[in-house]
């Protein structure tokens, strides 16, 4: 189940930023879950702390030297990656150390307060810490020109393999997603709880766009960035029109994307006099997509048992020892295809079977 973890977010790395990069992530994955048994604690088996849990597997990291002794000689770790020059990087901000994990999202009110004050802590701190350049100026916005490893010059083509590493590294810890942690000097670790919070609510935004479209998926991310909004705030800030937006929350209320919350104006229940809010609970959202999937595989099981109970006879046949494995040679053409059609039905269902398992795998057990 690690391996299928780590498989998954090479995956999602390499559609984001890049294969080589992606390399890089699944080298560094690697060494850190090599002791690692379960993705999660299982509470029958493991008996350690919750806080103990965390400041374990917090600890846990990988160094920059280490990394690099794993990676093949062959990899060119100069692709993928944009060059600029060192005046427009700023190398405070690029190689900033956050000995902890990130802490869980609250409020936007308070998110806004708490962001502007950690920014003023964070330049304190980062202005004490030892080993950065501090000659380095700010990037300015809409001057720095970024030339891909592709087009680079002989002098970009001589940067030493180390310094490529960290390049790949940092592209990492500077995502929006966080795929890892600077944690130390030349020290990397992975937050896999919040990390696996990004996957999964990507995972289902792309089912809200399959089934709702994109004007679902638009009004589900206002709604899961906003907080609770009616019905006119709502197509407000859509801009859209009014019935698109009823129709629209209704259909994706019916999937349970969204959720409808009644407020009264006083202490009367009267729905005439009260307000409906639109709110947007992933896990709520989550928890009904694994049990959708598991019905539909259900579903699937049901109808693989009906074909194979509509060609038994054909089946039958297929056992036989002199027509094992010569079934095209020896069966008359009516019967083999109608067992080309059990085939390829078969094949069919036991691949959507796959796929659902492994979107119940990725909301529930990674």
């Amino acid at each position: 189940m690690v391996d299928l973890r780590n498989r998954r977010l090479v995956q999602f790395v390499a559609e984001l930023i890049g294969d080589t990069t992606a390399y890089v992530y699944g080298v560094l994955l690697k060494l850190l879950t090599k002791n690692l048994s379960r993705c999660r604690l299982d509470s029958s088996v493991d008996i350690t702390e919750e806080d103990d849990e965390n400041e374990s597997r917090g600890a846990v990291f990988v160094t920059t030297s280490e990394l690099l002794d794993n990676l093949k000689t062959v990899i060119d770790l100069s692709q993928g990656a944009g060059k600029t020059t060192p005046e427009d990087i700023s190398a405070k901000a690029a190689e900033r150390i956050s000995q902890h994990a990130p802490r869980p999202q609250r409020l936007i009110e308070e998110a806004e307060v708490d962001g502007d004050a950690s920014a003023d802590e964070s330049e304190d701190d980062s202005g004490s810490e030892d080993g950065y350049d501090a000659d380095h100026k700010q990037p300015v916005a809409n001057s720095t020109k970024v030339k891909f490893a592709d087009g680079a010059g002989p002098k970009e083509s001589r940067l030493d393999r180390r310094g490529q590493l960290r390049q790949h590294l940092l592209l990492l810890a500077e995502s929006s997603q966080g795929f890892i942690r600077h944690c130390g000097s030349d020290e990397w670790t992975v937050d896999f709880i919040p990390l696996m919070r990004v996957l999964r609510e990507a995972e289902l935004d792309s089912v809200i766009e399959r089934k709702s479209g994109r004007e679902g998926l638009r009004l589900v991310q206002i709604l899961r960035a906003k907080g609770k909004l009616d019905e006119k705030a709502l197509h407000n800030v859509a801009l859209m029109r009014k019935p698109e937006v009823q129709q629209k929350m209704v259909e994706m209320q019916k999937a349970g994307f969204v959720h409808i919350q009644e407020v009264p104006k006083d202490n009367k229940a009267d729905v005439k006099k009260s307000f409906f809010l639109w709110f947007c609970d992933a896990d709520k959202s989550m928890a009904k997509l694994v049990d959708n999937s598991y019905k539909a595989m259900v579903r699937c099981i049901q109808v693989l048992d009906e074909l194979r109970q509509n060609e038994s006879d054909v089946l039958l046949l297929t056992q036989r020892t002199d027509v094992k494995g010569r079934e095209k040679d020896v069966m008359r053409k009516e019967y083999y295809d109608r067992y080309s059609r059990f085939q390829d039905h078969e094949r069919k269902l036991w691949g959507q079977v796959m796929r659902l398992d492994d979107l119940v795998a990725l909301l529930r057990d990674y």
